[in-house]
């Protein structure tokens, strides 16, 4: 156990934010081989806002939560 009170765990996710569904798309072979799979099917949002949220723990504290938001055109012209 001391050696995993050594490691720092960290993850990573994008979410979808004020999003209105819209259409899906679905790509599969033809037939019932791949009707359920869940990696055939691509949900498109209308009027969505991206973000991505990142944060750590180690085995007896927990790291700060980042939100990172697209960037404007304004921020990416200014760097």
């Amino acid at each position: 156990i001391e050696e995993w009170q050594k490691v720092i765990f960290s993850n990573e996710a994008v979410i979808v934010i004020s999003a209105k569904r819209g259409m899906q798309n679905i790509s599969r072979m033809i037939g019932e081989s791949e009707r359920y799979y869940p990696d055939c099917i691509e949900r498109r949002y209308n009027n969505y806002t991206e973000a991505m949220f990142w944060a750590c723990f180690t085995y007896d504290y927990k790291g700060p939560c980042h939100i990172y938001y697209k960037e404007t055109e304004e921020q990416k012209e200014s760097n």
